[in-house]
């Protein structure tokens, strides 16, 4: 064996490659033979397994902590095939509403549109309707699983370009790849898998444009960032704080680019907000901040009753809890697992816009003014509900299928351990994401800026979803990216430490008597 294994070390690195290769495709053959549902989570997976590969095989005489994390991840690997056995494809409530949109454009019956969602998403999804045949769902669910798999390949590239180091980099696009809540979502039809990969994207464009600005780079970012605005909003201040960023590093040089980036920016998205304020009075992209808001301060018992905006919809409210048995309710332990409570903006939403003359963006408005008036009427709790959504983002996955049957169902055969390992794996998530700033706190040596960037993105991400949100799990899935490389970033550094003082303690420094 040992004679073997040094047969192995002393190849070339193209024959090392080549033999990777070899025994990848028999493993990928026998696979797909045995068991095709293992085959496709394998292929998921299989790209950040080929970098780990090439990796490994680079750098195994100057990195030894990586074959203890190459062990961490081939086990972790092992897990996801499991668990995603017992996961089955499901559409969400929401798909009926994107699907029914589609049709209306494709079978040119006008555009009119969910108020509480941007255009493209369901746009693209109507595209697939056109025969009017439900199965091309599974076409939806084979280009979400594509897009995971290009999302995997940008993390690495973002990580490389940030400075996180190859293996951190490698273990980044490893978790993304195995996390249980990305792999439900490539399973459901909804927005969060095609604005993640647009999110990425656009990202990596704004990367590009740093390292090489030019006209053609601004133009790409400007684009890439305009079509994930169409689909979440939350895009427009990442793009507008990337150029302000890129402006401070060289102020002189590049306002032309800045300036032109962002009237780009503003030309594209214009017909999108000239639509809103000619049919609702408004420039607002989509309208789902106020019902958003709304249903944070309706979650938690914020309400100011006699507040100015709130007094204008409160016997609506009232109507909808009886309608719903829960009138007089009590702020829940975990709002994010009460769907009643959670109906209540969008039925007031429905109920303003229909019965009561109002128009998509003036609800919404008003929705998101009582809120406010909430808000700041009830700081305090408030605060204590804002920490209430990050521990539970951060500690819990209330959407998982362990909660809510409904969203991503199990099949019959999975085991009680799955629950578990689900709870367990999003708890070790967000205690090595609060680990993350001590350590990069702590650092000397090889410093850069740049590291911060993906726990700060992170941060935004859960801090905004904080803000104006209970803790669904979905919001947060177009930060799971920069969660998991801050995450790799923070293991491979401590394997580096816990390798260093091994050593110390293995070579003492000898002492002169």
């Amino acid at each position: 064996m040992q004679k073997l294994l040094k047969n192995l070390i002393n190849l070339s690195l193209k024959q090392k490659i080549s033999l990777l290769i070899i025994f990848s495709a028999l493993f990928l053959i026998t696979v797909f033979i045995l068991n095709k549902t293992l085959f496709r989570y394998l292929v998921l997976s299989f790209i950040p397994l080929i970098l780990t590969g090439y990796v490994f095989i680079k750098l195994q005489t100057r990195f030894k902590p990586l074959f203890l994390i190459s062990g961490i991840l081939i086990v972790a690997v092992l897990i996801h095939f499991r668990n995603t056995l017992f996961f089955s494809p499901t559409v969400y409530t929401d798909s009926n509403g994107y699907i029914s949109w589609g049709r209306c454009f494709t079978q040119g019956l006008g555009f009119p549109g969910m108020w509480y969602r941007a255009p493209l998403y369901p746009f693209m999804l109507g595209c697939t309707f056109l025969t009017g045949s439900d199965n091309n769902l599974q076409l939806i669910v084979y280009i979400q699983r594509i897009l995971t798999i290009a999302d995997a390949l940008i993390i690495y590239a973002l990580a490389t370009r940030w400075r996180l180091g190859t293996a951190a980099s490698l273990m980044a696009a490893f978790l993304f790849s195995v996390n249980s809540l990305v792999i439900q979502m490539s399973h459901a039809i909804m927005t969060e898998s095609v604005t993640l990969f647009l999110i990425l994207l656009s990202i990596l464009s704004m990367t590009y444009l740093f390292s090489k600005p030019t006209w053609i780079s601004a133009v790409l970012c400007s684009i890439s960032f305009t079509i994930t605005a169409y689909c979440r909003q939350i895009a427009s201040p990442l793009f507008f704080a990337g150029l302000v960023l890129f402006l401070i590093k060289s102020p002189r040089k590049r306002i032309a680019l800045v300036l032109s980036a962002s009237a780009l920016f503003l030309l594209i998205e214009m017909p999108w907000s000239l639509r809103n304020l000619n049919n609702f009075g408004g420039y607002s992209l989509s309208y789902h901040l106020g019902p958003n808001i709304f249903t944070k301060l309706s979650s938690f018992r914020l309400e100011y009753k006699q507040g100015r905006y709130y007094s204008k919809c409160s016997e609506i409210v009232k109507k909808i809890e009886k309608n719903l048995g829960i009138s007089d309710y009590t702020a829940p332990e975990y709002p994010e697992e009460r769907w009643d409570i959670n109906r209540i903006p969008h039925l007031l939403m429905d109920s303003l816009t229909q019965n009561h003359q109002y128009t998509p963006y003036t609800a919404s408005r008003l929705l998101t003014k009582a809120s406010i008036e909430g808000f700041l009427h009830n700081f305090i709790p408030y605060l204590k509900s804002v920490v209430s959504t990050m521990k539970s983002l951060l500690f819990e996955q209330h959407e998982l299928p362990v909660n809510l049957q409904e969203v991503f169902p199990l099949t019959s055969r999975a085991p009680y351990a799955l629950r578990v390992l689900l709870r367990t794996y999003a708890w070790v998530n967000g205690l090595f994401f609060l680990i993350v700033v001590l350590v990069l706190l702590f650092q000397r040596e090889h410093y850069s800026s740049t590291r911060w960037l993906p726990w700060l993105l992170a941060f935004y991400g859960y801090v905004t979803t904080s803000l104006v949100q209970v803790g669904f799990s979905r919001y947060t899935v177009p930060w799971i990216p920069f969660m998991c490389m801050s995450i790799a970033y923070v293991s491979v550094r401590m394997c580096e430490y816990i390798s260093i003082f091994l050593n110390s303690k293995s070579n003492p420094v000898p002492v002169d008597h």
